[in-house]
């Protein structure tokens, strides 16, 4: 679980305003204000952001964790897959439960593909089978009383196999910025770090099309050194 005073808000996420909505429609408000999301408006058990590497999956799902006041669990593959047979399926199992101990809780799953490859995929063999059985047992599980969301991140959504991608009932894309994101990204990295006057952030913003977020911020690093 991340401290919650080291998470970042919002704010502190540059652009993707159009996925902060949609998340703020989809667990912010719900956790809030759990009583007016029942029956048909009950909340989604899961969310999945996909999109190119660098472009701030991993932040955005931090930031929610921020702003419904949730406890945050980041996994990746490497601290599920184990290569004791049944093994992984138990420790998946002890992690929903502990994040429903913790709740309210964020749970995401980083490169969830490799999770839940495709089945025709050439990865696709009986350990990571009987992985993905638990994980979508686990789905089945949850209630709304259990206050757990599962977000999760994916660069490769096409590789996901169908069973788990409709656990995800709600997907949403998260692409390159355009220029006026890059622009605000730009200004919310460099901060108070002393610009040349020869440096023209806006023509920055300009000459970067097609950066991502990470390789943005890269470049504020190397510029500030």
């Amino acid at each position: 679980i991340i401290d919650q005073s080291a998470l970042p808000s919002f704010a502190q996420v540059a652009s993707l305003e159009a996925a902060k909505q949609l998340l703020k429609e989809s667990i912010i408000l719900p956790s809030k204000y759990p009583e007016l999301f029942k029956a048909m408006r009950q909340p989604w058990k899961g969310i999945l952001l996909f999109g190119p590497p660098g472009t701030g999956k991993t932040e955005l799902a931090k930031a929610v964790a921020k702003e419904s006041n949730a406890n945050f669990m980041s996994l990746s593959p490497s601290n599920v897959l184990s290569k004791y047979i049944g093994e992984s399926e138990r420790l998946l199992k002890r992690i929903f439960q502990f994040a429903k101990n913790q709740s309210p809780t964020v749970l995401f799953f980083d490169e969830i593909d490799a999770l839940g490859i495709s089945r025709n995929g050439a990865e696709s063999d009986h350990s990571l089978r009987r992985l993905m059985a638990e994980l979508l047992l686990q789905f089945n599980t949850l209630t709304t009383a259990d206050r757990v969301m599962v977000l999760a991140a994916t660069n490769r959504i096409q590789d996901i196999d169908p069973a788990l991608l409709r656990r995800f009932e709600r997907k949403i894309q998260i692409g390159l910025m355009n220029q006026v994101d890059r622009l605000r990204l730009l200004h919310l990295k460099m901060g108070d770090t002393p610009i040349a006057s020869d440096v023209d952030l806006q023509w920055v913003a300009q000459s970067t099309e097609g950066f991502s977020g990470a390789e943005l911020e890269l470049l504020c690093r190397e510029a500030s050194m």
